[in-house]
Order: C-alpha cells, then sequence, then structure tokens
C-alpha cells in the first residue's frame, strides 16, 4: 500500500495505542431573535430585522402575523439576509400606532440551523413614515431681479 508522506517526503509513522478520539463540533442552538421593527418611509412595508441570517426556504404566510393600529393587512411576507419583510395592503398613515403580533404557522421565522424565533405578541413597530409637506425656508432674487 501506499504509505502517507508529507511535503519533504517523510512518512507518516501511523497511530497507535489510541482507545478513543475527541471531535468537537459546534452546534447552532440559538434562536434568532428580534432586533427592530419598522415601517418605511412610505409607510408601505415593515421590517423586522434580526440578529443573524435567517432561512430564505422558510417564509412564514402573511396570517401568520397580526397587524393592530390601523386597518391595512399584509398583503405579503419575504424574506431575504436577516430580515422579514411586510408589504401592508395599503400606506400607513404617519399619525398611527402600530403594534406587530407573530404567531409561528407552517413555515417559521428561523435561522439557517433551523432555530426558531419567538413568537411576537404586540411588539412595537417604529412608524418612520413621513407625510410632512416640505416648507419653503427663503426665497430671494438676484441682484438684477431678474430671477427667483
Amino acid at each position: 500500500s501506499t504509505a502517507i508522506k508529507d511535503a519533504s517526503n517523510n512518512t507518516f509513522a501511523g497511530i497507535s495505542n489510541t482507545s478513543s478520539w475527541n471531535f468537537t463540533t459546534t452546534t447552532d442552538a440559538t434562536a434568532p431573535v428580534l432586533q427592530t421593527a419598522a415601517t418605511n418611509v412610505a409607510g408601505t412595508t415593515i421590517t423586522l430585522t434580526y440578529n443573524e441570517a435567517l432561512d430564505t426556504g422558510s417564509t412564514p404566510a402573511t396570517g401568520d402575523f397580526s397587524l393592530m393600529g390601523t386597518s391595512n393587512t399584509i398583503s405579503m411576507v419575504s424574506v431575504s439576509g436577516s430580515t422579514v419583510v411586510l408589504t401592508l395592503s395599503a400606506a400607513v398613515n404617519a399619525s398611527d400606532t402600530l403594534t406587530l403580533s407573530y404567531t409561528q404557522g407552517t413555515n417559521k421565522i428561523r435561522d439557517a440551523a433551523q432555530n426558531n424565533s419567538a413568537n411576537l405578541t404586540n411588539q412595537a413597530v417604529t412608524n418612520n413614515t413621513d407625510t410632512t409637506a416640505p416648507v419653503l425656508q427663503t426665497a430671494a432674487t438676484n441682484v438684477a431681479g431678474t430671477t427667483i
């Protein structure tokens, strides 16, 4: 048979008198944790940001979520990287105080190691919707008075 050799052509002496091997493996047993929940400026989506990458092959159903503080519903769910994006049926108002609940269904929010995130109950959602109209700060003419 062919002996195992190193780059200098030294033959491996082999292993003897070994009764057991101790292999250390690291297994991810920690569930992803929600960091933030916030609308986009347009008020048309809510992004849930977790502390680690999620399993993009496990997308929860819209019915797994319940949004309070608005009459809008969740029309679509997508998972990418460490975020879950909830698309709303219409834009929320800037004055809406939003809370979100999530109950695990068939397809759970989980990380790549299959650790499921916790359910959410009345999770506060930061409403970043901006409906404030711009306000003119200054107006001036040039020296000739031909342009403003």
